[in-house]
């Protein structure tokens, strides 16, 4: 099978993609299916659906998208930046937001304190609760 190799993402492509990605997400990350089949079942439904792309540029896409909403919800959270928005931000968001690589489950800072994040079910009984080392010796 041959692909174009400059393929253009519609809107619609993309859509597809999303819920063809969130389909087998979990099945990805455990293991149940390689990735690489799981990236070739997503290509053949594409191209079923009339797009012609590979597993790979399927991969491609959706890595690009999560760099992208990386990217912006670092912006976001700096205190004094402005706002940025992406038209697939929300969908993003409702796919990644449990993920250890966009909210880490713990940070630590320079001056060693440790921040823990509680995960739950629901995002809004989440926090967070700091504890700091006692013995922090303070620069002279």
């Amino acid at each position: 099978m041959i692909y174009i190799t400059d393929f253009r993402w519609s809107h619609e492509a993309i859509m597809l993609l999303f819920e063809e990605y969130r389909q087998r997400e979990s099945s990805m990350s455990s293991g149940k299916i390689s990735h690489k089949k799981a990236w070739d079942e997503i290509a053949a439904t594409m191209h079923a659906k009339g797009y012609n792309v590979s597993g790979r540029q399927c991969m491609t896409r959706i890595n690009t998208m999560k760099r992208t909403y990386k990217t912006i919800k670092d912006h976001n959270a700096k205190s004094g930046n402005n706002t940025r928005t992406w038209k697939y931000y929300e969908i993003m968001e409702n796919l990644l937001r449990e993920k250890p690589y966009m909210a880490p489950l713990a940070t630590i800072s320079s001056t060693g304190c440790v921040t823990l994040k509680e995960r739950s079910i629901s995002p809004s009984n989440s926090s967070c609760s700091s504890t700091c080392s006692p013995n922090i010796i303070s620069r002279k």
